[in-house]
């Protein structure tokens, strides 16, 4: 009897742990990690927020969850189960938190591959500016979140509303955060 694949996204605001455990997930289980934006998404995104043109972030960012989504199906069809490091559920959590309006495309009707399971990883503001404070250069939403409370809530406030699974690693340490993902995802 063939394994079927799965599809696993951790999700949460910058600092969160997110990388660092779905690497380390990946590792231990031999799944292929991917992260969106990939490869030039990554390299661009940061200057394309830099603009502050909403619309523009908005399409840019769907463009990496486009190709995401490509490269997940070219993992299933070859039996590899996927840990994601962020999915579309960040281009609407981020824009619900902004109030930027998204009437023009609805991303339920996008034909892009559906995970398994979605994971938001909780770390409280407190932990999360500590963390971003010793990084060596932020992104445009990294700053903002230092800076905004506010804003760190309600990105809080939508992942609760787009994730099936909410883990609280504010006191946790990686190793404990993904046994605990082992348990709930194995």
């Amino acid at each position: 009897m063939k394994k079927r694949t799965k599809i696993y996204v951790i999700e949460g605001v910058d600092a969160c742990g997110k990388t660092t455990v779905c690497r380390e997930l990946s590792k231990l289980n031999n799944w292929k990690y991917i992260c969106t934006p990939t490869g030039f998404f990554k390299e661009q995104i940061n200057d394309i927020e830099k603009l502050g043109d909403k619309p523009l972030a908005f399409s840019y960012f769907l463009s990496a969850v486009l190709n995401t989504s490509y490269l997940i199906k070219k993992d299933i069809k070859n039996q590899k189960t996927v840990i994601c490091d962020r999915y579309y559920p960040t281009l609407k959590v981020y824009y619900n938190a902004i109030n930027f309006s998204q009437d023009f495309i609805n991303i339920e009707n996008i034909p892009i591959i559906r995970p398994d399971k979605i994971i938001h990883l909780y770390v409280d503001y407190k932990k999360i500016k500590e963390r971003l404070k010793n990084k060596k250069s932020l992104s445009v939403d990294e700053l903002k979140l230092i800076k905004n409370k506010i804003f760190y809530d309600r990105l809080v406030e939508e992942y609760k509303k787009e994730c099936d699974i909410e883990i609280n690693a504010t006191n946790l340490s990686i190793n404990e955060v993904v046994k605990k993902l082992q348990n709930i995802l194995i």
